[in-house]
């Protein structure tokens, strides 16, 4: 196999390395992991990612799939520098520190306890309280992006990167938390249409046969 493997879900936080791929030009394959149907658990999958989770890339040559969604933007920025993933200088550094405080915080605080609850507390009658509290986490880490977003342009120039790929991946899934996104957070909201609007970005959502993210619901 010579071509870059994405295993993904539709609309998951691997749509934020899918706009990163398209960003590339690489040739690659995908291969759809339904998480709501347990596949991400399933013994294939499990041998590919023992984590269960998604997006997990093969890369040719290497014996392992590359996991974790930091990770695998840095290895598409050391790969194909071209499409500037990662800024240049400190701003990478500063840019990975974005990525993982959101997958540490953003996500596995908030949206991991509100999507999936029952992972978090096997007892049914803690669940809501689980995904209600969550919320509160979320809109946290939306206040912390918000005082980040510049007025125009990308989180780090002018150019789009990682970072925006990734708060637009959170910014849709927001519209599932009964926060007014656009009210509570509009320069965010602006940046993530912004990103919509990429070519990069458009080429992602029709392969997923994914809405825009005012569509959604």
């Amino acid at each position: 196999m010579d071509e870059l493997t994405l295993y993904f879900d539709r609309a998951a936080c691997s749509l934020g390395v899918r706009i990163a791929l398209e960003k590339t030009g690489a040739d690659y394959n995908d291969v759809r992991i339904a998480i709501r149907k347990g596949e991400a658990q399933g013994e294939d999958y499990l041998r590919i990612n023992p984590a269960g989770r998604v997006p997990a890339l093969r890369i040719p040559g290497e014996e392992r799939a590359l996991t974790e969604l930091v990770a695998i933007h840095a290895w598409l920025d050391n790969k194909f520098p071209q499409a500037e993933l990662l800024p240049g200088g400190m701003g990478k550094f500063r840019a990975l520190e974005l990525l993982s405080s959101m997958a540490t915080g953003l996500h596995a605080n908030g949206f991991g306890p509100f999507f999936r609850p029952g992972r978090f507390s096997p007892e049914a009658d803690h669940q809501p309280v689980l995904s209600k509290h969550a919320v509160t986490n979320i809109a946290e880490g939306f206040r912390l992006l918000e005082a980040k977003v510049p007025d125009n342009g990308f989180m780090f120039g002018a150019e789009p990167g990682s970072a925006d790929y990734m708060i637009y991946v959170y910014a849709r899934w927001g519209a599932f938390t009964g926060l007014d996104m656009k009210a509570e957070f509009p320069r965010l909201m602006s940046l993530a249409d912004r990103v919509e609007a990429l070519p990069q970005t458009r080429a992602a959502l029709e392969k997923e046969n994914l809405p825009s993210i005012h569509e959604q619901g």
